[in-house]
């Protein structure tokens, strides 16, 4: 993730801090901003993304309003090409990284494989569920359903699966489970463990009574026997 580097052209904005039409791009934006950061400290660098367009908009109208004011037209188209490169540079490192560090460009041509692109890609997250989805394709069949707990990605795996949306699966389930029984009579044939994102929950502050990880421990115990772990996952087949 990168922020625009003409945001920094933002404090300009007292100068023009009548304009309507600066105002109504300016404000949400920043509103926007507000709601998400200050009640919680921290937050995703993705969260921010939606006040990218406006805060992007409005920062063009200020250095547009800006350089009507500069007395000399060439300095003033100048200055707005050395700017531009300098808003687009962002971009065009990250275009030059996905396309030198990823096959990208090779599975356009048809030259690579979607599990080739997939397990050698840049991002290590992505490279982690390639091998997941290779494992799980491998040993299970179309028939099989899948209950996914503390993840949402069920792309390209070809049984049947049960995303974990809104990381409640495990909590709505387990209570509703009567004593003793195990998944089978539900029709759920394995179970996908995503440990990777649960580590991560819970260095965020998740409370893990609140999703009764004791419980699915001694669920799995009963229930469950694992056929694949790697990095960030576990596979389990119902008993």
């Amino acid at each position: 993730y990168y922020a625009n580097p003409i945001f920094l052209l933002l404090p300009l904005w007292v100068f023009f801090w009548r304009d309507r039409t600066l105002n109504l791009l300016l404000i949400p934006g920043l509103l926007y901003l507000a709601v998400v950061i200050l009640p919680f400290g921290t937050t995703n660098l993705r969260y921010l993304i939606p006040a990218a367009a406006p805060l992007t908009l409005a920062t063009v109208q200020i250095l547009l309003k800006t350089s009507q004011r500069l007395p000399r037209p060439t300095l003033t188209s100048l200055a707005l090409v050395l700017l531009s490169i300098l808003a687009l540079y962002p971009a065009a490192r990250t275009l030059y990284t996905w396309s030198t560090r990823t096959e990208a460009l090779e599975y356009f041509v048809g030259s690579s494989s979607a599990e080739s692109f997939v397990v050698n890609h840049v991002d290590p997250s992505v490279r982690i569920y390639g091998l997941l989805t290779n494992a799980v394709n491998a040993n299970l069949s179309r028939d099989d359903r899948v209950l996914m707990l503390f993840d949402a990605r069920g792309f390209y795996l070809e049984p049947e699966v049960i995303q974990d949306n809104r990381i409640t699966n495990w909590p709505l389930l387990a209570p509703r489970l009567p004593r003793g029984a195990c998944l089978t009579r539900l029709g759920i044939s394995h179970v996908i463990l995503a440990t990777g994102s649960l580590r991560y929950y819970v260095s965020r502050g998740m409370d893990v009574e609140l999703i009764q990880w004791d419980a699915f421990r001694q669920f799995a115990d009963r229930c469950l026997r694992p056929i694949y772990e790697g990095p960030g996952y576990v596979v389990f087949r119902s008993e």
